[in-house]
């Protein structure tokens, strides 16, 4: 049985090299986000081309962010623990060196996926808002508003 349940997790990570690289990902990319060599890569791909496929169909785009995402966590949580349990300097730096790599692929495909972008402009958004509070509240103050005026624009404000 267990033949069967290793042929799944390859069949799964196959689809997962077949949609990061229909999703734009590069060969090195895939690679080192499944574990896989370059090659190990190029290979997959040839056999999903040569069976004519072009496209996955029963992909689900937000399933699929969240497979690699996981993908690239666990590869990153693996090189943290080689880390740790390295006995030598070379090991340690190697092991770190990868769980970097891990770790850019995360930025890679959240900023792919347009995540980042949209997380950076909420920020920058977050603290206009923060700032225009800020002055609205002083001159508020300035011109002598009650606080409790001053407050329930706030709120009207915020909850809308």
């Amino acid at each position: 049985m267990a033949g069967a349940g290793s042929s799944n997790k390859r069949y799964e990570r196959n689809r997962r090299i077949v949609a990061a690289h229909l999703a734009g990902s590069s060969q090195r990319e895939i690679g080192d986000a499944v574990g896989l060599s370059d090659r190990q890569v190029r290979n997959v791909l040839k056999k999903w081309r040569e069976a004519g496929a072009t496209e996955l169909h029963d992909v689900n785009p937000a399933g699929l962010l969240f497979e690699l995402l996981e993908l690239t966590r666990e590869v990153a949580s693996e090189f943290a623990a080689t880390a740790r349990e390295a006995d030598n300097t070379a090991a340690k730096v190697g092991a770190l060196r990868g769980r970097l790599d891990a770790l850019s692929q995360q930025r890679l495909i959240l900023e792919r996926a347009g995540v980042l972008e949209a997380q950076v402009v909420r920020v920058h958004i977050d603290a206009q808002v923060r700032a225009l509070a800020a002055r609205f509240v002083t001159e508020c103050r300035e011109q002598g508003v009650p606080e409790g005026a001053m407050r329930a624009v706030l709120q009207a404000i915020t909850a809308g």
